[in-house]
Order: structure tokens, then sequence, then C-alpha cells
């Protein structure tokens, strides 16, 4: 699969960069065939840094510029051209995620779905609402809700058919995202 990620690559965690965490992981996989990073600020130091650790990762690596930052929906629709019709990841730029979580997020036989996990202060959070019959099944992710929805959060790693741009319009969150 394709994985999309919007980046804050040059941030360090543990002496190494977000990015070079997240493309360890998603290499260590062993089933991603393509990265797409989104950049925008810092742009020319993220493709300078790809390029030089290119040879240690497995998949091809692009950039796909996002000009104007108005969130993931609109990120993912600015690279909506490069997808083909496979199914595919898209990850929060300044989270970390473990390759045994994204392989089992892979291996899920549903068209989309999400890494979820529970929190203490939900409103802090984008938390996930589910269907009270089908756990299964999101209702929603409502960021920082004010009254209590549930809690569990959202992490920021999705797998997407090809279908999810059928859903229409996504409206604007306050901060216009």
């Amino acid at each position: 699969p394709l994985t999309l990620t919007r980046t804050k690559p040059l941030l360090k965690v543990v002496n190494k960069t977000i990015l070079q965490h997240k493309l360890e992981q998603l290499h260590a996989t062993r089933l991603i065939k393509e990265v797409i990073l989104f950049v925008g600020y810092r742009k020319e130091q993220i493709e300078s840094w790809v390029k030089d650790h290119k040879k240690q990762f497995d998949f091809v690596t692009k950039t796909v510029v996002q000009e104007q930052q108005r969130g993931t929906a609109d990120a993912l629709q600015s690279a909506r051209s490069l997808l083909s019709n496979e199914s595919f990841l898209l990850m929060n730029g300044d989270d970390l995620f473990f390759a045994e979580d994204i392989k089992k997020l892979l291996a899920t036989k549903s068209e989309h779905a999400l890494l979820v996990h529970p929190v203490a202060k939900p409103e802090q959070y984008g938390i996930v609402v589910v269907n009270p019959q089908d756990k299964k099944l999101v209702k929603a992710i409502v960021e920082k809700p004010q009254n209590h929805i549930g809690n569990l959060a959202s992490t920021g790693c999705y797998l997407f058919s090809p279908s999810i741009f059928d859903i229409g319009d996504v409206t604007p969150s306050s901060r216009g995202e």
C-alpha cells in the first residue's frame, strides 16, 4: 500500500527526527511500496533529508507541497491524483506509530479503519464516537469535546480505500482546517 503523511519531520525524539522514526517503522512492516510526504514549511530541508536517506528504505518517497495548511482532508485531496485504486494509509506527521500496529491496521478486512487509544482526558483529544450497536462502526470524530462522549482518541493513523473521496465535502473546523 501507499502511505501519505503530513510531516513535522525535523522535530527530534530520542535523537532521531520524527520523520526518521516514522519511515523506519513503515520500512519494518515490509508492506509499504510508496510514501508521499506533505510538505510546506521547511520543504527544502525535508526533501534534502529524504534524498540523503532514501537508500535505507525499500519504498519510493515523494513529496506533495501543501501551500496552505488547511488540515488533513485538504492535504489528502491535494494528493488524490497520485493515488491508485489501492487502499492507503494516512498518518499524522507529529505522531509516532510502531510497525506492529501499522501491520494490524493493514491486515483489517474493513474498507476504512483507524487506530485508537483510550485516554484519561478526552477533552484534550480528537475522540472517536462509535455506534452503540456496532462498536466497530465510527459515527464521528469530535475534536476536543466539551462534554463526555467517550474516551477513544484517534491516534492519527488511518486506513482508507479510494471510496473515502465519495464522502463529499468536509466542514472546516473553527481553526479553518
